[in-house]
């Protein structure tokens, strides 16, 4: 039987904290390293850049993409298209609109603040402004661990940080 609400596609979304674009020979790494993986989509996170280099970074590639301090989203493969992109919370979240394969997509690129403090204010005021009718997706570093079990691997005792319970 032929099940026609099926749907097929693939794409490749890559997230990192690169901790820092300014060094041009960082910068240089890094984006070597992110076209090896030919991912379609690079949500970064920690990118410290100010606005003269993020705006040349905009321009320097050549497709879509949206830098801030905090977070950048490039998109790599032509194929995605309609591309729209919305920051708030200063940066800390980066929101891109766009299609694929003529389906909606909304990808949420987070950084949390990686003070307690402020890390638990982001998340107690975070709302998901997600499309009804589309794929949302939220990516990032939220600077916590969401399952100790799963994402930590340590020697010291776990803490359980209190924003983990908000997310």
């Amino acid at each position: 039987m032929n099940n026609t609400n099926s749907i097929r596609f693939s794409f490749t979304i890559v997230t990192l904290n690169c901790k820092g674009m300014n060094n041009n020979e960082k910068r240089e790494k890094i984006f070597n390293i992110l076209k090896a993986h030919h991912a379609d989509i690079i949500c970064l996170q920690e990118t410290n850049t100010n606005t003269n280099i993020a705006n040349y970074l905009t321009k320097y590639w050549q497709l879509d993409a949206s830098w801030n301090f905090y977070t950048a989203i490039l998109i790599n493969n032509p194929k995605i298209h309609s591309v729209y992109f919305l920051a708030s919370d200063n940066g800390r979240i980066l929101n891109c609109k766009f299609y694929f394969q003529q389906k909606p997509f909304n990808i949420f690129n987070i950084y949390a603040s990686p003070d307690k403090k402020g890390r638990l204010l982001f998340w107690q005021k975070f709302t998901l402004n997600y499309q009804e009718n589309a794929f949302n997706l939220v990516v990032g570093d939220f600077n916590t661990i969401l399952d100790p079990e799963r994402d930590r691997y340590s020697l010291s005792q776990y803490v359980q940080d209190p924003s983990t319970k908000i997310i």
